[in-house]
């Protein structure tokens, strides 16, 4: 009795059809975390290359994400994406001692990417488990203010086009809906130094984040 029992439910489970993504066109949004790029030693070291005696920078480790975006499946294993997201602040506060330069000057930096993707999907239980890939154009803004008498802090921006990488799961919650966690990797996304003289820096970005997606 009991394996009869084990074996109608293993033929149920087979026989059960995945939620794959389907042909047509989609679109949605997410919030997400973002590790920020680490400044904390840059700071410091500009600071004391300055004449500072000492310097103490502390800043914030994630920032949120919001983003918009929109495609279409060619089929159950292929499709293409669009999309917008914002980055808030990752920002630092840097306190200072020494003879002409004690104060307090904080930075940060903001994020603005478009890009666009191709999708791989997998069905998989009562979802899709998918992958992408493409390219990214990313402007980033440095903004600063500080309290040290004779000391001016720019606003330059820096832009790139990189490498886009992630993965996820979307599974179906309603016939239309869709809800899509996933993690994407911006790769090399550029930077201007703390220290204007220098060069920009490349710093890749890591995002988390948990959306939805309409399917049309």
């Amino acid at each position: 009795m009991k394996t009869r029992f084990v074996i109608a439910l293993l033929s149920c489970a087979i026989a059960t059809p995945a939620l794959a993504a389907g042909k047509g066109f989609f679109a949605g949004g997410s919030l997400g975390l973002v590790k920020n790029p680490d400044w904390v030693d840059a700071a410091n070291q500009y600071m004391v290359a300055n004449g500072a005696t000492s310097a103490d920078t502390r800043q914030n480790a994630y920032s949120l994400s919001i983003g918009v975006r929109g495609g279409y499946w060619l089929n159950d294993n292929f499709g293409v994406e669009g999309g917008l997201t914002g980055i808030s602040e990752a920002k630092g506060t840097v306190t200072t001692t020494g003879a002409g330069i004690a104060g307090t000057t904080t930075y940060s930096y903001t994020t603005g990417i478009v890009y666009a993707a191709a999708l791989g999907g997998l069905p998989l239980g009562k979802g899709t488990l998918f992958g992408k890939a493409g390219l990214y154009n990313a402007s980033t803004e440095l903004k600063g203010t500080t309290t040290i008498t004779g000391m001016t802090v720019s606003s330059p921006t820096a832009s790139n086009t990189g490498l886009l990488l992630g993965a996820g799961y979307a599974f179906r919650v309603m016939n239309h809906l869709s809800i899509r966690p996933e993690i994407t990797l911006y790769n090399g996304v550029k930077f201007n130094n703390l220290d204007t003289t220098k060069s920009n820096e490349s710093k890749n970005l890591y995002q988390l984040s948990v959306g939805a997606d309409y399917m049309f």
